[in-house]
């Protein structure tokens, strides 16, 4: 019998439970909090983003990549037009980069919610682990990467 291991989902549905925090789903905010509580790593993702950039040289306006590539390098500047930059792809390239990093955290985008949940499943706990060890290490991971911020079990059903 094969045991799925990672977040639940089908065809149809997706749900998850997990242990962490949820953060409002936006580029912006995820990457200011990268950069002041994880520098290196913001500052890797900024690279990895800029160089992405180059590759919509076709299905944008030159125009459009210098404003996303303006937005990257300085992402306090409010004047930058972000309706090209997509949510998804730099969160994509942020949980990547927590992978890269030795972190456990994972994250579920449900695309009807205005958060990203990021955390562990509760079915990650190792055999060895106690349920407080589990929750200490996801909130100190959490803190490292993303501030101090609320913890609690998340569980969701939604249609994908």
């Amino acid at each position: 019998m094969k045991t799925r291991q990672g977040f639940v989902s089908n065809s149809s549905t997706s749900s998850f439970c997990i242990y962490g925090t949820a953060i409002e789903k936006d580029a912006t905010a995820l990457l200011k909090l990268l950069r002041e509580n994880a520098p290196d790593m913001f500052k890797s993702i900024q690279k990895v983003l800029l160089k992405q950039c180059d590759q919509y040289k076709d299905d944008y306006p030159p125009e459009s990549i210098e404003e996303m590539k303006k937005w990257i390098r300085d992402i306090d500047n409010v004047d930058c037009e972000l309706d090209e930059v997509d949510d998804y792809e730099v969160i994509y390239e942020i949980e990547k980069a927590l992978k890269k990093s030795g972190s456990n955290l994972g994250f579920e985008i449900p695309s009807e919610f205005d958060e990203v949940f990021i955390g562990r499943e509760w079915s990650s706990v190792g055999d060895n682990e106690t349920g407080l060890q589990f929750k200490d290490k996801i909130e100190e991971d959490i803190k490292k990467f993303f501030g101090k911020q609320k913890c609690a079990t998340h569980q969701e059903a939604y249609q994908s």
